[in-house]
């Protein structure tokens, strides 16, 4: 999928979205309730063309985990993140493109895991 600097990566095929909080036209999880909640984002790039890749979650729009793919040398790379935070009931969280330009990203999933503080 090709997602413009700083927009969400949505999620077209949704398998399991109890409550609703996620919006898969949006890209966009918004939080039913106050807690701890543990995201997870995976994507890869393919070696042909090359690319590097910065893929970031998101909360109301300030990065709190970060990663990068890099296949500028004829690989493929898949990389992963899977933070930790405390979210209040009603802020928003994305998996995003945090690099200065468009980006392709293949073969992602993003999802959440909710513990109630």
């Amino acid at each position: 999928v090709t997602v413009a600097s700083g927009a969400p990566i949505a999620i077209s095929k949704v398998r399991t979205n109890v409550g609703n909080a996620y919006d898969s036209l949006t890209g966009i999880f918004t939080a039913p309730v106050s807690g701890l909640y543990q995201f997870h984002m995976a994507f890869m790039v393919y070696p042909d063309p090359p690319a590097y890749v910065h893929g970031a979650i998101y909360l109301d729009g300030h990065i709190v985990a970060e990663t990068i793919s890099d296949s500028r040398h004829s690989y493929y790379d898949n990389v992963g993140i899977h933070p930790v935070v405390h979210v209040q009931a009603g802020q928003r969280v994305y998996a995003g493109n945090a690099e200065s330009h468009t980006a392709n990203f293949y073969g992602g999933f993003f999802f959440v895991i909710f513990w109630n503080s």
